[in-house]
Formats: structure tokens, C-alpha cells, sequence
């Protein structure tokens, strides 16, 4: 495999038709997933949507005794922020990066005006 990265790589996004995924792309912004990253915080509000191609992320659910068990873990066949398709403005989860990598990022926005219209 070569050193070139395409939203492709995420296996949701290669899954979308030719139509939805051609409307997507100029969205689509690559980004550094660092080790431990928070990408998002327990009832804060989502404002991208991010497509793994190389990193790991978990889900953890932060309980109220100040525990935070992992819910799900997603990489290159998921997407992370899909709350925002079932009406939620903000995660009621901590993600947080677990293992270092690439992925891509659209304003979600932009995602939901695409996925609603479709």
C-alpha cells in the first residue's frame, strides 16, 4: 500500500454512493488523530463528524460515580459523531483516540444537510 491517504481508506465512506460520496468530499479534511486525543466530552456539543483510516477510537461512557467504562470501539469501518443522525446536537460520551492515526473530518453540518436530504 502506498504512503497516500484517501477518505476511501474508511470503509463507510467507500460504501456511500457516487453521488453522496462526490457531494462529501470537498467537506472532507484530513487530520492527525493523536494517542489520547478527546475528541469529544461527555454533553458537549459535536461539531465534526470523523471517518478513521488509521486510528482507533474508543467510546466510553462516563457513569455517574466518575467511572468511564468503553462502550465501542471504532477504526477505518466507522464513523465517529453518527449521534448526530439519530437528532442529537451534542455526545453524551467521552471519544477519545486510542490508538494514533490519520482520519478524516467534515463539519457536521455539513454531514447532516447531506445524509438528511439523501
Amino acid at each position: 500500500m502506498s504512503g497516500r491517504r484517501s477518505p476511501k481508506q474508511n470503509r463507510f465512506l467507500a460504501r456511500l454512493t457516487p453521488a453522496i460520496y462526490e457531494r462529501l468530499l470537498p467537506g472532507l479534511e484530513l487530520i492527525a488523530l493523536p494517542r489520547d486525543c478527546d475528541i469529544y466530552h461527555k454533553a458537549g456539543k459535536i461539531d465534526f463528524v470523523y471517518f478513521p483510516i488509521s486510528s482507533i477510537v474508543a467510546v466510553v461512557k462516563v457513569l455517574m460515580d466518575g467511572t468511564a467504562p468503553e462502550v465501542a470501539t471504532i477504526g477505518d469501518d466507522g464513523v465517529v459523531g453518527a449521534d448526530i443522525f439519530m437528532g442529537a446536537n451534542s455526545g453524551t460520551s467521552k471519544v477519545v483516540v486510542q490508538s494514533a492515526g490519520f482520519g478524516y473530518r467534515v463539519k457536521m453540518s455539513v454531514a447532516k444537510e447531506l445524509f438528511e436530504t439523501e
